[in-house]
């Protein structure tokens, strides 16, 4: 999945605030909202927390609305894996099938999750199905054509978003 939706018609704070309250008490020494967003440079590689940005911490704001707002490309956390069953920001659940048939094209494994690669251009919202990787220590974002089998659950959730009497 790939658009680009006017700002005007895309709840963009209902997203934010749906993608944080999935990482609410995750990860207890930080923030919902550093851990459900990473920042992701144009090398595709993401750190999460304000620390990465250096001296550009203090003039990007202190939530992911600012930071967008800001310029930065942010990874929004979509799926969480626990023992082959993923928790998904909509609410859902999907768990792994038991035989070996999985999507050939998806990674399914606990260094992988797949979220969304979002950014602003003036009245613009970019957002694109992506896979977030952290095999070495270094998280990579790679923009995908298809986000497997929770692809379905994503563009839902986006759909759910846009604004009252607006279409997709």
């Amino acid at each position: 999945m790939k658009r680009t939706i006017s700002i005007q018609r895309f709840d963009l704070p209902s997203f934010i605030a749906a993608i944080v309250e999935f990482w609410q008490g995750e990860v207890p020494t930080m923030p919902a909202h550093e851990v459900a967003f990473a920042f992701v440079g144009e090398d595709g590689f993401a750190e999460f927390g304000t620390d990465c940005l250096w001296d550009e911490a203090d003039t990007v704001g202190d939530s992911p609305l600012e930071w967008l707002q800001h310029g930065q490309t942010l990874f929004a956390q979509f799926t969480r894996r626990f023992d082959g069953e993923y928790e998904l920001a909509d609410g859902t659940t999907w768990e792994e099938p038991d035989d070996d048939e999985d999507d050939d094209d998806a990674y399914l494994d606990e260094h992988s999750t797949y979220g969304f690669l979002i950014s602003l251009n003036g009245e613009l919202i970019r957002i694109q199905s992506a896979m977030l990787r952290d095999i070495t220590g270094e998280c990579k974002v790679t923009p995908v054509k298809t986000a497997g089998p929770f692809e379905a659950a994503m563009i839902r959730f986006i759909e759910s978003m846009f604004r009252k009497g607006e279409t997709k």
